[in-house]
């Protein structure tokens, strides 16, 4: 095996390793999400139960602390996707194909191990934090504990 075979193979191993990460990511995504509705209804179920319409606020804790959480995850599979996408790019571009071929040389970091590439960038915490797939979720808890919550101080 030559050394431009040995990064074709190495370019499908990091592909793969990608796909992997991204699937990963999305279970921890999806289990956070879960946790953050199990706690919260725990939550709210025990504020109904001792009847102390104080402990209600308390969801906003554990909605702000889950979104913030899976915000952290979703960069770093939002990074993932990107250089996915970069490989993808790479792989439909006829003319860099053609060149990788002529050089027998796959470009620098699009190989396994996956090191950073200049042209991919991670999203800031910003950029997560609004992300509809995450936002929507934890707004909408957060509207549901407001109501609650008013509810339970309003009527007796």
């Amino acid at each position: 095996m030559d050394r431009f075979e040995f990064q074709l193979a190495m370019l499908q191993k990091g592909a793969e390793e990608l796909e992997k990460k991204i699937a990963a990511f999305t279970t921890i995504i999806l289990q956070l999400k879960t946790a953050a509705i199990t706690l919260w209804v725990a939550l709210i179920g025990w504020a109904f139960t001792l009847k102390v319409d104080l402990i209600i606020p308390v969801g906003y804790v554990i909605v702000f602390g889950f979104w913030y959480l899976e915000a952290t995850y979703w960069r770093v599979q939002y990074y993932c996707i990107n250089r996915a996408s970069a490989i993808v790019q790479y792989l439909n571009n006829q003319d860099a194909l053609d060149e990788s071929f002529a050089r027998q040389s796959i470009p620098e970091g699009l190989v396994y191990p996956l090191q950073g590439l200049k042209t991919v960038k991670g999203a800031s915490l910003w950029k997560a934090l609004r992300a509809p797939s995450i936002y929507i979720f934890y707004t909408f808890l957060l509207v549901v504990n407001s109501i609650i919550w008013l509810i339970a101080i309003y009527i007796p």
